[in-house]
């Protein structure tokens, strides 16, 4: 069953890559002046840090480019990703699964685009809560924090020039 639910999230997140086609026109700077983490002061070498403010700069660019292409709409700002489902898309053998050993059971995917056009995938822990309502059962996003400032993960490596081009569902959308 979670296979499932893994290649429908896997679908969806690709189909909204693709109905926003990968364009943008706008060249703005971030808030923070620099567009990669490597050129900000404090994250040399952590080419997956990026700066709390860019990442906003970045989930409101890609709000604005699915509102003109929907209707005013963004249909899907994030995806929630279970730790199990994570070890398990890796490879991790059953036994060692255990996601009691992680200090995050779930990470938040948001989507966004940089000044340049191109999509970026922006991953936060996802601390869970005990309640009772539907936004606590969902967790709270959990920025990352260090002595240059706050932070989430950029996994910039977006498709196509990461994929493989002869897998079914890369070529699903064709």
């Amino acid at each position: 069953m979670k296979n499932i639910y893994l290649s429908i999230s896997i679908v969806i997140f690709l189909f909204t890559l693709l109905s926003c086609q990968n364009k943008s026109t706008e060249k703005t700077t971030s808030g923070t002046g620099m567009e990669e983490p490597s050129d900000t002061p404090g994250y040399e070498g952590y080419a997956v840090r990026l700066p709390l403010d860019s990442a906003i700069d970045y989930i409101k660019r890609y709000g604005e480019v699915c509102r003109s292409k929907f209707d005013g709409q963004v249909p899907i700002k994030a995806f929630t990703i279970h730790s199990v489902d994570l070890f398990e898309a890796m490879g991790m053998p059953a036994g060692m699964r255990d996601s009691t050993v992680c200090k995050y059971k779930r990470v938040r995917a948001y989507l966004g685009i940089n000044s340049h056009g191109t999509f970026k995938l922006m991953i936060v822990p996802v601390q869970e809560l005990t309640g009772v309502t539907p936004a606590d059962s969902a967790g709270r996003d959990t920025i990352l924090q260090d002595d240059n400032g706050r932070y989430v993960l950029d996994l910039n490596a977006p498709c196509p020039a990461t994929c493989d081009f002869a897998s079914e569902l890369y070529n699903a959308s064709n």
